[in-house]
């Protein structure tokens, strides 16, 4: 055991022998570094019962630590540089010290452990007073330790053996010398479990956290980390009363960043070797298809984009510092009963730090970020899912109905995958690094299919769900759902359902301990009806090994095609593609879709959408080049989602703008009409002048009339003399 008289000494010897070169870089460093970091390990080699005594000792032991630090800070500079707070960090501590969240008890109150989690909530750094100067009227300073932030601690006589007049704290007044004073930066952190830790149906354990000196605002939310330090205990008040009952809160002593992307999950020897055994297979890509949701019929072709979604392109930082995403982003819209939301479900769960949250969020943070004030009158950030899913997924149900504050960030959070946060005096960058796969429904209860429309009075499919042009154009992928009868596709998904919920096990069963739950069966790859499965536990691991070892690169051939394919779809208006070689590229996609001068059948952000589904899908056979094939594959999906949502005549400028090709043609013959006729008689245009020209154009009366009343709000047009006449603005 080592005696508290010895730890200065102890310690001092440590540092000399150890540290002398962090302590030599913390002198020409400082003010930008106040602080050395040393590992448990060091101390351990150092002498193990001396390092024991950092973790039952901890305060002292510590204490001790930066007296020692401070002494040799002022031998190295003679004394030039006794103002270095001098502050000894441990990090990396034993296995043995890191605790779960869940886990935490009274038994670890006192001693040093170590908790990993994901940052959840920040609130602005304060300045606490550590040391408080109080002056009484005699003009003697009283020094009074500060041990926390909850209460000033006065003092309560002027001490005549100190100097004083010894009066009592009722006889004088005091007053705060802040220029005496010692004061240090305080933040307060609040730490959540790691999502892949938390079990189904049970709440994610949080820990309020105390961060101080130069560690405070070091952290935004959605940063891994360990934190270093102390649980302490603190009663809970109601009203002005303290209650039998405590709180655990978090001394924080030290930070370790996890910034390795999925260095959380561990792939054993066996299964990095079973995992390259599927990468060959000629089938791999049917097989994870099929290992996406099984429960669920049909949609093949959604589910293919989804396991492209899992693995994801290669983010890269360009030459002049912008940044290009990796990630896939993916929507489905669909009408009720679908299955959007249970395909969701399962790709949170199957996807590395997977997170589902919904637009209907009853959380403050919602999908973003939001700032909310806390019981003592200071502000915090809380992070909402998509910083909390940072690397990882975000499944985002009801889409269309999230908040205005969450449609303000949205765009940022997809483009550019950051957040800025300027709100309640923080400001500050989440980083939002992840994938997101988003669902949303229809605003009027159904889709209508304008394809099956002659009247032009139905929207196109896109315009039907309350989500803005800039944020659908965000998405690299758009797939659509309608539910329409048909017998035999009817009948197949009917028995599939049937059969599947007949084949599980009933839960009071469960629940009376008469059956055991379904478990998940590891890395093991199971077969059910001859259709090879990849168990949701190994499915995991196939994406974080693939995305930690595997960063493909684009070959000529595959970027010449890729190119190719972007000019011929331009040139033919979206239609033929027939001279491009595409061995069964738009399978189910007819040729000979009409083009329009005002129509773009696709933008240059389509090809860094292509690029991602060919990267991802090089990623999935472990290959470092992507190829001909990958391209291939991705123009495949790439033509079939859009042949869904729009048909033969495919119009990327609809989406950008929120209106069909015919609407902005007929749009701009009125607009034409009405300027030249105004010109000519200088008198306002009558509404049957009008609908008697469109006539001529193809345009259907009440399509005429809608796109009045639009012009008409929009402030290109007015009515001078009532509803039927009409002017240019």
């Amino acid at each position: 055991m080592v005696l508290q008289f010895d730890m200065p000494a102890r310690w001092r010897g440590f540092l000399e022998e150890v540290c002398h070169e962090r302590i030599t870089d913390l002198v020409h460093e400082y003010p930008d570094v106040e602080s050395i970091e040393v590992l448990y390990e060091e101390l351990q080699a150092f002498d193990p019962d001396f390092a024991r005594q950092a973790i039952v000792n901890p305060v002292e032991t510590l204490r001790s630590s930066n007296a020692a630090l401070e002494e040799l800070l002022k031998d190295l500079t003679q004394g030039e540089t006794s103002k270095i707070p001098g502050k000894v960090r441990l990090v990396e501590l034993a296995s043995s010290e890191n605790i779960l969240l869940e886990k935490i008890r009274d038994e670890h109150v006192g001693s040093m452990i170590a908790l990993e989690g994901v940052v959840s909530k920040i609130s602005y750094v304060r300045p606490r007073m550590q040391h408080a100067a109080f002056a009484c009227d005699c003009g003697h300073v009283t020094y009074i330790r500060q041990h926390d932030e909850q209460k000033l601690i006065r003092p309560l006589r002027c001490e005549a053996h100190e100097g004083g007049c010894d009066r009592d704290n009722r006889a004088t007044r005091w007053r705060i010398s802040h220029e005496q004073s010692v004061r240090v930066d305080s933040q307060s952190v609040e730490l959540q479990e790691l999502p892949e830790r938390v079990k189904s149906a049970q709440i994610a354990k949080r820990m309020s956290c105390l961060v101080e000196g130069d560690l405070a605002g070091r952290v935004v939310p959605g940063d891994r980390v360990v934190f270093n330090g102390t649980i302490f205990r603190r009663p809970i008040r109601r009203g002005s009363m303290e209650t039998p009952v405590f709180e655990l809160f978090f001394d924080v002593h030290s930070i370790e960043r996890k910034d390795i992307p999925l260095d959380e999950i561990k792939v054993s020897d066996e299964e990095i070797e079973k995992i390259m055994e599927l990468a060959k297979r000629d089938d791999i890509y049917d097989i994870l298809t099929a290992s996406i949701a099984p429960s669920i019929f049909g949609h093949k072709h959604i589910k293919r984009s989804l396991v492209l979604q899992l693995f994801g392109g290669v983010s890269r930082v360009n030459d002049d510092n912008t940044r290009s995403r990796g990630d896939i982003h993916i929507l489905i819209m669909g009408d009720p009963g679908v299955a959007k939301s249970q395909l969701l479900n399962y790709m949170s769960d199957i996807a590395p730090r997977g997170q589902f949250a919904s637009g209907l969020s009853s959380t403050a943070a919602g999908l973003t970020a939001a700032a909310i004030q806390s019981t003592d009158g200071g502000w915090t950030i809380e992070a909402g899912a998509l910083p909390m899913a940072d690397l990882g997924l975000a499944a985002i149900d009801e889409f269309d109905k999230m908040s205005d504050n969450d449609r303000s960030s949205m765009h940022e959070a997809m483009a550019q995958q950051k957040l800025s946060i300027k709100k309640a005096g923080i400001n500050t960058t989440m980083r939002t690094r992840c994938s997101i796969l988003a669902a949303a429904n229809p605003a009027k209860g159904k889709f209508r299919d304008p394809r099956n429309d002659s009247s032009g009075r139905i929207p196109e499919l896109t315009q039907q769900i309350n989500l803005e042009a800039p944020l659908l154009s965000r998405f690299d992928v758009i797939w659509v759902m309608i539910d329409q009868p048909a017998k035999e596709e009817d009948r197949k998904i009917g028995a599939h359902i049937v059969s599947n919920r007949q084949a599980g096990t009933p839960e009071w069963l469960i629940d009376q301990g008469l059956a055991s739950a379904p478990i998940s069966k590891g890395a093991n790859i199971e077969t059910k009806d001859g259709q090879i499965l990849i168990d949701p536990d190994f499915m995991i691991k196939y994406v974080s090994y693939t995305k930690k070892t595997v960063h493909p690169t684009l070959s000529n051939l595959a970027k010449e095609k890729l190119v190719e394919y972007y000019v011929k779809t331009r040139i033919s208006g979206g239609g033929s593609t027939e001279n491009l070689d595409l061995h069964g590229v738009g399978e189910g996609v007819e040729d000979g879709r009409g083009s329009s001068l005002d129509s773009v059948p696709i933008t240059a952000r389509a090809i860094e959408g292509l690029v991602r589904l060919t990267e991802a899908h090089a990623r999935i056979r472990l290959s470092d080049e992507a190829g001909v094939e990958d391209a291939l594959s991705a123009i495949r999906i790439f033509d079939h989602w859009r042949y869904t949502l729009m048909g033969d005549n495919f119009d990327e400028t609809s989406i950008q703008s929120g209106r069909s090709t015919s609407k902005r043609n007929i749009e701009r013959n009125i607009k034409s009409f009405i300027i030249l006729e105004n010109e000519r008689t200088t008198q306002s245009i009558h509404l049957n002048e009008i609908l008697t020209e469109m006539e001529k154009h193809g345009a259907k009366p009440q399509q005429v009339e809608d796109i009045l009343d639009h012009l008409v709000n929009a402030g290109d047009l007015f009515r001078p003399t009532g509803r039927d006449n009409y002017q240019p603005v």
